[in-house]
Parts: C-alpha cells; structure tokens; sequence
C-alpha cells in the first residue's frame, strides 16, 4: 500500500515537472545578438545557425594606361571599380562613382 502511493506520488510529481517545462517560454531564436563573437544568421530549426555572409567589398584600381578594345585606343588615368567579383564601372577617374 505504501509502495502504491509512492509511485503514484512520484508519478504525479514527474508529470508536474515535465508539464511545467513544456509550458516554460522558450528564449526566442532571434533575439537580440549579445556580443559574444561575430553574429550568426538565423537557420531554420533543423539546420541552426548559420554564418552571415560578408557585404561584397568594392575596390577602385587606377589604371595608368588602359587598353579600349571596342575603338583600339590606349586610354590614361582610367578608373576600374570592382564589387565583389563583378567589375562594376569603368571611366575616368572624375566620372566613375
């Protein structure tokens, strides 16, 4: 008889427990990133985290001489913007932004 209630009390006791913790609110993926190492992008659930990718870096190279190929001239003091790995733009050094 003993033994009955004290399953049952400890029964009862784990379902309170596990009842509690599935009701408990759950900490929400997307909060805000507190500063502990670089911040990752959202995965979904199956996946996790994920690492943002970088912007794409844009870099401007002058060019002392650059060859046209469309008219065969020699151009100078040309401009070549390049973002990612897309050349974006390419003129003079006063006209390429």
């Amino acid at each position: 008889m003993r033994f009955k209630c004290f399953l049952a009390a400890a029964f009862g006791l784990i379902t309170m427990i596990v009842s509690v913790q599935a009701r408990a609110p759950q900490e929400s993926r997307d909060r805000a990133w507190r500063g502990v190492g670089p911040q990752p992008c959202m995965g979904t659930p199956t996946v996790g985290y994920y690492k943002c990718p970088s912007a794409p870096e844009a870099v401007a190279l002058r060019a002392g001489r650059l060859f046209d190929s469309k008219t065969g001239r020699m151009l100078t003091k040309q401009l070549v913007l390049i973002q990612g790995d897309r050349i974006m733009d390419v003129g003079p050094e006063g006209q390429v932004k």
